[in-house]
């Protein structure tokens, strides 16, 4: 019979932990084990600036869009709107304004492709 609490596993686990911290003593074990924190740290810095190029590129197209919604504002309705008015006209529109699907509808309005 097996322990139900789980000792052969925390057995199993605590054993591997032993090998692994015997395998990094040696010369080899050093040597891989720099190699695996050098990828490690190289792969966080590589996010961080992936990151910073996505969040660049996202405001470039936030400000496209706010733009070219001013623009469609002023020949709409012939109002010049500077960007924080536009951002809080958007997010009271966003606030009342729901989205909904076209399966929700019984609307003979949507056109269905079944």
């Amino acid at each position: 019979m097996r322990c139900p609490t789980g000792c052969r596993k925390r057995h199993e686990s605590q054993g591997a932990s032993k090998r692994a911290a015997a395998y990094r003593q040696t010369e080899k074990g050093r040597k891989k084990k720099a190699e695996i924190n050098r990828r490690r740290s190289l792969k966080s810095a590589h996010e961080k600036i992936r990151q910073k190029n996505d969040d660049a590129i996202s405001n470039q197209r936030v400000c496209g869009l706010l733009s070219y919604y001013q623009w469609i504002i002023l020949l709409v309705d012939g109002i010049l709107m500077n960007a924080s008015q536009l951002k809080d006209l958007l997010m009271k529109i966003r606030t009342k304004v729901r989205q909904r699907g076209r399966d929700c509808c019984d609307d003979m309005h949507y056109i269905r492709d079944d």
